[in-house]
């Protein structure tokens, strides 16, 4: 059973810590720890209009965590190539930024996006099934859209 680390950066809420490592329990069966102090953000980000590059984050994490690790990030995030992202998975870790996620469906939408980018540090892709959270989300709509369950095929496709 893999070992998952919460990386909270800067002063992420207890319940949305909480319900991301509920989420990653009840999903992937794993065992999960929290980074025992809340980081600053890293010195050397890059930055675009207000954004930070969500991949600068992930080294960062992998230098912290055992197995697999899950950033938490209060900011709003960017990859090149994209005008911002929920989160991002390298290898064994990721990112998720809650930023653009708050609102009435904040925590559902934080849990989907938790299990959504561990999903990918697994091995996932994106499913073509717009019901499961392994789906691509373009925007808010898609991923309250989508349910915080991985379809049939994303459950087999974890092994």
């Amino acid at each position: 059973m893999p070992l998952v680390t919460i990386v909270p950066f800067e002063n992420i809420e207890k319940e949305v810590i909480d319900r991301v490592k509920d989420a990653i329990i009840n999903t992937f069966n794993s065992r999960v720890n929290v980074y025992p102090r809340k980081l600053n953000l890293p010195h050397h980000l890059r930055k675009r209009n207000g954004q930070l590059n969500a991949e600068d984050f992930l080294p960062v994490i992998n230098k912290l965590v055992e197995d697999y690790g899950v950033g938490i990030v209060d900011h709003d995030l960017f990859v090149p190539g994209l005008n911002f992202v929920f989160g991002v998975a390298f290898g064994k870790n990721c990112v998720i930024a809650l930023a653009r996620l708050k609102g009435d469906r904040f925590l559902e939408r934080v849990r989907k996006e938790a299990i959504h980018e561990l999903g990918h540090c697994f091995g996932l892709s994106h499913c073509a099934k717009a019901e499961c959270v392994m789906h691509f989300s373009n925007s808010l709509v898609d991923t309250d859209y989508k349910g915080e369950e991985l379809c049939r095929d994303c459950k087999e496709g974890l092994g």
